[in-house]
Order: structure tokens, then C-alpha cells, then sequence
């Protein structure tokens, strides 16, 4: 399971078949990925000044990270300035937003957390004799909110599963792979 900037869930059979779920880029899922947060997060502080969501002081938080001084500055931004790094990179102040107790930063990140569970249960096979989950990417790593939602949703759906840290870096695993494969 990975949760960087984007998303992706991969199982592997014994016998080497993969099943693969989400990793389809920002235009068509990431669920649960730092720009799928902060993407929530620019719609729904914009609903929400308009009185369409919950109450939050996201979009505060939002124009003073990017030094934008309105809503209408902050669309003008994501539609002729920003990329889906810069989107991204926004993801943090989600959490910190609901680290101060704001509900509407808690939502998107409850949603994210079981956007991600979501990847999980749909490769699961039942090929699999190993019922160990690698995590990887900034999000399971460094967002402690959804890292703890996701394991407590995941132990419910799957109690015998078993998260882990990966063995090696992501660039020592891309590696290991090629070389399989030659």
C-alpha cells in the first residue's frame, strides 16, 4: 500500500500474480493520497465559505500558506499556477487543521483513511498465504491521524492482517525488481 502523492495498492500470490487497485494519477482516483487530501480540502473550505459544508478555518490556513489573500485569489491559483505537487504539498495543514480540533479537516481525513482501507480490501486474493501489509509513501508514514484510522479500520476489516514497514528504500526496491526481471 502506498499513500505519497498519489495512491496505489498491489497483493501478490505465492505464485506471483499481482492484483492491483488505484495508481490510476490525480485525473482519475489517488484516493487517499497527500493531493487527494488537500484536493478535499481546497473543495470543501470553499463550500464551506459558501456555506455548503461544515464550518472550518482551513481556508484561512490554506491563503496564508500560498500568501493569497482571497478565496478568489486561492481559485485563480489552483486553475493557472499550481501543480499537483503544489496541491500536494498542502496535505500537512490538513492534519495540523485537525490537530486543533477543526471537524472538517477530521472528515477528510477520516475519508481518506478509508478511501485507503478501501485499496486494501479490493486486492485482496485468496492466493495469499502471507497476511503481512508493507506501507510506504508520506501519508502512512508521517500523517499520524490517517496512519492510526487506516490500521484501526483495516484491523476491523481484516484482523489477521499485519502491517509493516518496508525492508529496504523505494529506490532499493525498484531495483530489486528490475533485476528480477532482466
Amino acid at each position: 500500500m502506498i499513500s505519497g502523492t498519489g495512491s496505489l495498492a498491489l497483493s501478490r500470490s505465492a505464485a506471483g500474480n499481482l492484483k492491483r487497485a488505484g495508481g490510476y494519477g490525480y485525473m482519475l482516483g489517488d484516493e487517499g493520497s497527500a493531493y487527494w487530501i488537500a484536493h478535499q480540502a481546497l473543495i470543501r473550505s470553499l463550500r464551506s465559505y459558501e456555506k455548503r459544508d461544515l464550518a472550518t478555518e482551513m481556508l484561512a490556513s490554506l491563503l496564508q500558506a500560498l500568501s493569497l489573500s482571497s478565496h478568489d485569489d486561492l481559485i485563480a491559483y489552483v486553475h493557472h499556477q499550481a501543480t499537483k505537487a503544489d496541491i500536494a504539498k498542502l496535505a500537512p495543514l490538513v492534519t495540523q487543521c485537525a490537530l486543533k480540533g477543526d471537524l472538517l479537516a477530521k472528515d477528510i481525513l477520516g475519508c481518506a483513511a478509508r478511501e485507503l482501507v478501501s485499496l486494501v480490501l479490493s486486492v485482496q486474493n485468496p492466493e495469499i498465504q502471507v497476511q503481512e501489509l508493507v506501507v510506504a509513501g508520506g501519508v502512512l508514514e508521517h500523517d499520524t491521524i490517517v496512519r492510526s484510522l487506516f490500521e484501526q479500520l483495516l484491523k476491523q476489516a481484516l484482523p489477521q492482517l499485519q502491517v509493516i514497514k518496508p525492508r529496504t528504500t523505494a529506490l532499493e526496491g525498484a531495483c530489486l525488481l528490475s533485476r528480477r526481471n532482466l
